[in-house]
């Protein structure tokens, strides 16, 4: 037998691989303390029920040795020659060559070839691999374990699929060991778990989970708000009394123990026998300085307070997706609707900064640099060094443009420019005098919204801009953008090409690069949230059709999508498009 594949058979049950859960729990607790706790912070010991046992089932080890680069091998498709896609087994990233067709943003059929769903391990089905790049053998990604939104158990939708509940439990024993160093496997299992947890709870009992999961949320928030999180210790293995703890932070005793009841039941913080409380991993997040605990600020109020208003919103602005960017649910809800959200936000001083502390979690989790190929354009720079090369649209502090330097250091800074709001290049450029790594930099003042950035640049990136807005406001940002893009040539459109005299006098095109979450049709269940998160403030995580639909009515076209392979984050990569 194959040492890398797992047999759950008459050696051993599905109730074996279920008892994997208990390990998942300690795995999660020791990931979490890797990155923020002390090894001896625990949390409370979970209770598991078992599946009943079955038929046999196999899975191959999700993390065999990496293929040397020597020995890659390239996957050729006879399905379909308009699209290619190739993998780099060096930095886990899936490219595509995508071919250029009127986009509709109705059209479902071409999402399924070309869209991969999160966290896949493998490239997509129905495609060619890019000759140019090396690429290791591997297998098709499975739409049934990678968090699709499809129901595959039954469970609270219907009756038992046993044989999923088979895979499931198999997909969280192939994953345990590999959880804790990389993040692929480790979302493969939650997803795993979570479904398994979702298929074998009754549809009554599922309802009324979502509530059990609005009430641990909703107590956080209580618990933030009276610092409770920042009154318990936080050393390792120190707790506090109930007593002590309500005369700490002013709350009558017996309230603050039934809040802290649904936490402790819901494993935010721990009861320690007879009458107190510590931390775990998770309620240290949750304390006032942390980033994660401006996070849950900023999404209790873009979901939970917001969802509040949505009926109300939809009866006085129809039932359609908010056009933004003011007039959304967001400001609807603030009394103030004519602000767009970033006025609103820039109202308070505090809310702003507690935002702009949130949103360094989500830089944290979402790679910036390895999935584009930067090699192309390095040699252009310095083929054209009075050319600006790299033109960070929204970049507020820069902060993007030193990661990129970093990873790539013959990026010169002098070739690199940040366009922002007037007051936020005024705030950026104050910090940036202290920072050697931005010397050089230049500094613009620009509203996307109104105006078109520098022209003849190499690379307009926007990273996380475009999905906070709707189609017509993302239309009108990359339209601006486009009046100051080059043009490729006709007979030379692909990065590096020099196959005519033309190609080679001319300047080398313009390009956009977009930088965000790729949604598939439809989304595993966290990038639906995520893009349910968006549209409390009147913007959208787009699958590849709603991009080249807005792409093609910018009156551009997507060239090529760079996805990464642990996470749903893509580059996108636009150009002019030739007539």
């Amino acid at each position: 037998m194959d040492p890398h594949t797992h047999t759950i058979g008459e050696s051993s049950s599905p109730t074996d691989a279920v008892k994997a859960l208990k390990a998942v729990h300690d795995l999660l607790n020791r990931y979490f303390t890797k990155s923020t706790l002390p090894e001896e912070s625990k949390t409370p010991e979970l209770t598991i029920i078992p599946v009943a046992s079955g038929l046999e089932e196999t899975c191959s080890h999700p993390n065999p040795s990496p293929i040397p680069t020597e020995t890659r091998s390239t996957i050729l498709s006879t399905d379909d020659k308009q699209e290619s896609t190739a993998t780099d087994a060096t930095n886990g990233v899936i490219v595509e060559s995508v071919n250029r067709k009127t986009p509709n943003p109705e059209a479902a059929a071409p999402e399924a070839k070309l869209d991969c769903a999160a966290n896949t391990n493998g490239p997509l089905p129905n495609t060619v691999k890019q000759p140019t790049n090396g690429a290791e053998r591997v297998p098709e990604p499975d739409q049934t374990t990678n968090g699709s939104a499809t129901n595959k158990t039954g469970g609270a939708t219907g009756s038992f699929n046993h044989e999923r509940l088979r895979v499931l439990a198999d997909e969280i024993s192939c994953n345990v060991d590999a959880m804790s160093t990389e993040e692929a496997a480790r979302l493969k299992l939650v997803t795993a778990a979570l479904e398994l947890a979702g298929a074998v709870r009754p549809p009554q009992d599922a309802i009324m989970n979502w509530f059990t999961q609005m009430s641990v949320v909703s107590a956080v928030r209580v618990f933030q708000h009276w610092r409770v999180f920042d009154a318990i210790p936080a050393e390792p293995r120190q707790s506090i009394s109930y007593s002590e703890l309500a005369t700490k932070v002013g709350v009558e005793e017996s309230l603050l123990l039934r809040m802290s009841w649904m936490l402790t039941s819901g494993a935010v913080l721990q009861h320690v026998v007879p009458d107190r409380l510590a931390h775990t991993p998770t309620s240290l997040l949750l304390r006032e300085a942390h980033p994660m605990g401006s996070m849950f600020k900023v999404m209790y109020t873009n979901i939970v307070e917001t969802s509040t208003i949505l009926p109300s919103y939809f009866d006085t602005y129809g039932k359609r997706e908010p056009e933004g960017p003011s007039h959304i649910p967001t400001s609807f809800l603030a009394g103030k609707p004519h602000l767009e959200y970033f006025e609103l936000l820039n109202e308070d001083p505090d809310r702003i900064k507690m935002f702009m502390q949130a949103m360094s979690v989500t830089h944290r989790r979402v790679p910036t640099t390895g999935m584009y190929d930067m090699s192309w354009l390095l040699q252009q720079a310095a083929e054209e060094p009075d050319r600006p090369v790299w033109v960070d649209v929204g970049g507020g502090n820069g902060h993007t443009i030193k990661v990129f330097r970093e990873a790539h250091p013959k990026l010169r800074t002098e070739q690199c420019v940040v366009q922002d709001l007037p007051e936020v290049i005024e705030t950026a450029k104050e910090v940036a005098r202290k920072d050697e790594k931005l010397k050089g930099v230049q500094w613009v003042p620009m509203n996307f919204h109104k105006e078109a950035p520098v022209k003849g640049a190499l690379i307009y990136y926007l990273r996380h801009i475009i999905r906070d807005y709707s189609d017509p406001v993302a239309i009108k940002i990359l339209s601006n953008i486009r009046q100051s893009m080059i043009s490729p040539p006709p007979a030379a459109s692909q990065p590096g090409s020099t196959s005519t005299a033309c190609a080679q006098s001319s300047p080398a095109a313009s390009r956009i690069l977009i930088s965000e979450q790729l949604n598939t049709s439809p989304p595993p269940l966290y990038s639906a949230f995520k893009d349910y998160t968006m549209l409390a403030i009147g913007g959208k995580e787009r699958t590849l059709e709603q991009f080249r639909y807005v792409a093609d009515a910018a009156g551009l076209e997507v060239t090529t999508v760079y996805r990464d392979r642990g996470t749903p984050h893509a580059v996108i990569e636009m150009q002019v498009k030739v007539h």
